[in-house]
């Protein structure tokens, strides 16, 4: 069990090992908030990074309907199948 005694000038705190140290309040903050600070930095990179990923799918989909190209794929398709009954008319 780690014991805390919070003194006004001093932290002292004392590990089941008998190790004792004498922090500042604020180094002894720091020490306790030092893996909430970089959990919370995480957490910020992974909003960014998800709004940037959702910006993007946005983008893309706009672009996808913009460019429709399965229908004109369709109309190329059918006019080159027109224009091959017509030669092979020809030839025969």
């Amino acid at each position: 069990m780690t014991l805390f005694v919070w003194t006004t000038a001093r932290v002292c705190v004392a590990w089941p090992a008998g190790r004792v140290a004498a922090l500042t309040p604020e180094l002894f903050l720091a020490r306790v908030r030092g893996p909430q600070i970089a959990i919370d930095k995480l957490e910020q990179k992974l909003r960014t990074l998800s709004t940037g990923i959702y910006t993007m799918q946005e983008f893309v989909k706009s672009k996808e309907s913009e460019n429709n190209y399965t229908v004109l794929a369709h109309q190329i398709n059918t006019l080159i199948d027109e224009v091959n009954t017509s030669v092979v008319r020809a030839l025969a």
